[in-house]
């Protein structure tokens, strides 16, 4: 099966405010004068697979700082890495902010245009720092494994502290198909939003809940049927 990642850049980072503004939120900042959040991103999808669309989700009053930052980066790369880059990478804007559903789907659109096989579709924020590479590629291979069993992956961060800005993940039973179990794949009995506090520290003690990532793999068919439901 086709491999697409979908990156989401049009969030407006107002947590980060007043450092991060709605005309320049997080996404298109760095922590140390390097490269940016999103060029970042960019840059490890590229890294995961040397082919398959790479689609950039964001707003329409954030297009003309999208279309620095990929030339910026591109400038970076070498001649073989910017030509393979700028043939895979595709802009897509949205008239407003209106949350990760929405710009997956637009998202989706677009590839159907594109082509009109199925694919499996890695869903990355733009504002994430992701290291070692190396673990998260192999959950990334595995993930891809699992999406055309028509299963949706979400991936999660075993929680350093009772954290109330972060989303949680209850972990199930373990996954298991036709007699093959996944190691570290768990059935999700439910998703928590961002907890108070003492539900937060319920979470640790529980030793049950991850951090929600926000990062999830599927196939492009399944989410389809999902929005229609």
């Amino acid at each position: 099966m086709n491999k697409d990642i979908i990156i989401t850049a049009g969030g407006l980072g107002r947590r980060l405010w007043p450092v991060s503004t709605d005309l320049r939120p997080k996404q298109f900042m760095s922590l140390e004068g390097d490269i940016s959040f999103l060029q970042s991103t960019i840059l490890r999808a590229q890294k995961l697979y040397n082919d398959g669309y790479i689609i950039v989700v964001s707003r329409h009053d954030l297009h003309g700082i999208c279309q620095e930052q990929i030339q910026e980066l591109t400038e970076l790369l070498s001649p073989d890495r910017r030509q393979n880059l700028l043939d895979r990478l595709i802009l897509v804007l949205e008239p407003f902010a209106n949350g990760t559903a929405s710009s997956t789907l637009l998202a989706m659109h677009c590839l159907n245009h594109l082509r009109k096989e199925n694919s499996s579709i890695l869903l990355l924020p733009s504002d994430h720092i992701i290291g070692p590479f190396e673990y998260f590629e192999q959950d990334v291979k595995k993930a891809f494994m699992l999406s055309p069993k028509n299963k949706i992956v979400c991936y999660g961060i075993e929680p350093m502290y009772p954290a109330t800005n972060y989303g949680y993940i209850e972990m199930g039973n373990q996954l298991e198909i036709n007699e093959v179990v996944y190691e570290d794949v768990y059935f999700v009995p439910s998703f928590q939003e961002k907890p108070e506090l003492e539900r937060a520290k319920f979470f640790l003690e529980e030793n049950k809940y991850l951090w929600n990532t926000a990062i999830y793999t599927f196939s492009r068919s399944l989410m389809f049927d999902e929005y229609k439901t």
